[in-house]
């Protein structure tokens, strides 16, 4: 009788077979693998909204919606927070998988970096930007001072997301399903400063305002600048540093 390899992957999370594909069981960290290096969050939204890196299942505002793999928020009432200390670097790399069904140009924010980026050394993501950037996908920092750009919004709908706010303006970036997207306007200044030992607010601003509605997968928050090298494998396959629980 022949011998029988049993393949765990196979058993527990056949979907870490394909990349792209999101897991659909327990999964943790392969802290070997060389995207790994320089995590700070890992935030998955099954069972539970929790962070792979510390363990800990984020605070929820309001009611945010469990459904398959995913939480929904409502752009009125719900959001999540997570304390994360960047402040050793100036260099941050966001990846987000996430659902927007409609734009609005009320400033509905995706996450924020700090209680407020633009005043304690934050960051900001909003698909839904007002002014300057009216009808723009805005990316802002502030390691010091506050540079900002705003991009042409994805199509509605479902997409991998990939940032870098790195320590010079031309790290400002978005990738999109595998695809760099040219800024459409600029405000860049130097950073002088490291970012800050804080919270990330997700669909909220400090618990309290500026809700977007939006279905979420994950977000993942590196204290390294991997969007130069790695960005778009990351876009296309943001999941390769999983593996089963």
């Amino acid at each position: 009788m022949g011998q029988v390899i049993v393949d765990n992957i196979d058993l527990l999370e056949p979907n870490l077979r394909i990349p792209g594909k999101k897991p659909v069981g327990q999964v943790k960290i392969d802290w070997s693998h060389p995207l790994a290096r320089g995590l700070r969050a890992a935030i998955l939204y099954y069972p539970d909204i929790r962070d792979l890196v510390t363990g800990q299942v984020l605070t929820k505002v309001g009611s945010p919606t469990k459904s398959t793999n995913n939480y929904t928020f409502d752009g009125t009432a719900d959001g999540a927070s997570l304390q994360i200390d960047l402040s050793n670097t100036r260099d941050i790399t966001v990846a987000i998988g996430m659902d927007i069904s409609a734009y609005n140009n009320t400033d509905d924010l995706a996450a924020e970096f700090t209680p407020n980026f633009g005043a304690s050394n934050g960051i900001l993501i909003d698909p839904n930007s007002g002014a300057p950037y009216t009808g723009l996908f805005q990316l802002a920092m502030n390691p010091g001072v506050v540079s900002s750009a705003g991009y042409p919004r994805p199509s509605v709908g479902y997409h991998d997301y990939c940032f870098a706010f790195i320590n010079k303006f031309s790290g400002l970036g978005l990738i999109v399903d595998g695809k760099s997207i040219a800024a459409s306007a600029t405000s860049p200044l130097v950073p002088v400063a490291n970012y800050a030992n804080s919270t990330l607010y997700i669909n909220c601003r400090n618990n309290a305002s500026l809700f977007a509605s939006s279905i979420n997968r994950y977000l993942f928050i590196w204290d390294r600048n991997v969007w130069t090298n790695y960005g778009t494998e990351i876009s296309r396959d943001p999941y390769q540093f999983l593996i089963p629980q």
